[in-house]
């Protein structure tokens, strides 16, 4: 009987060979893809000039406790604008810290991306992007989207503060979206815990109808406890069905 080599060792030492390998190649992939960014919206202004063109200048202000590392560093800050039928979003700028830096901005049919370039960011730092850009729509009709970015605010302060102006003579004329605290003569104002897609109202001139949708759903809530209220008043008095109840 001719006896086969034994190759166990062999096989064994190979296999080694190939682990070591193969650990030597996915280690750097490894490291060069690092850990994300943590980043928080910690304080957003917008102000919007309304007019035929309506004049969109915001400030953001991101609060970055770690700037990640690797592929996955903090190199760009995005968000999205949304392009409403009737509406067209013109001249996109952008700023960080001050300085005006070149924006990528990618366009789909329903919404834009935006992203703003950053670099050197360290750990505690406050970064301050700053957007700008016009929309056209119709007159007295404001449907003006606002860059939203992909970082958010904690949602515990009313931390977004919104100032429109609206043309001499004009007030803002039925429900308005988002919630606007205050309109002193054309110059109305919001205070919010996040930023919103949009801002969306009439305007005009004349008397203002200061409605919000929450005032407006208040003021329903409010219609129907006062029914609601006055039937089962009116049902014990025995005013409804002819003879008295007894609750």
């Amino acid at each position: 009987m001719v006896q086969l080599p034994k190759r166990k060792p062999q096989i064994l030492l190979y296999g080694l060979v190939l682990m070591v390998a193969f650990s030597a190649v996915t280690a750097p992939v490894a490291g060069q893809e690092g850990e994300g960014p943590v980043v928080t919206l910690s304080a957003a202004n917008g102000d919007l000039t309304v007019g035929e063109t309506t004049q969109v200048t915001s400030n953001y202000e991101f609060a970055v406790e770690e700037p990640g590392s690797g592929e996955q560093a903090l190199s760009a800050v995005s968000g999205t604008i949304w392009l409403f039928p009737g509406t067209e979003v013109q001249n996109v700028q952008a700023s960080v810290n001050g300085q005006p830096v070149e924006p990528t901005v990618d366009r789909s049919d329903r919404y834009m991306t935006v992203s703003v370039p950053v670099s050197d960011v360290s750990a505690g730092e406050t970064v301050t992007v700053g957007m700008s850009y016009s929309v056209s729509g119709e007159a007295g009709s404001l449907n003006v989207p606002l860059w939203v970015p992909e970082y958010e605010t904690t949602g515990s302060n009313p931390v977004v503060s919104l100032t429109i102006t609206l043309p001499e003579g004009q007030q803002v004329q039925g429900s308005a979206f988002p919630k606007l605290n205050d309109q002193n003569g054309n110059v109305v104002t919001a205070n919010l815990l996040h930023m919103p897609g949009f801002v969306k109202f009439n305007y005009g001139s004349g008397a203002s109808s200061f409605f919000t949708i929450e005032l407006l759903s208040t003021v329903i809530g409010v219609a129907l406890i006062v029914g609601i209220l006055g039937g089962w008043f009116a049902w014990t008095r025995g005013y409804l069905g002819g003879d008295a109840h007894v609750a």
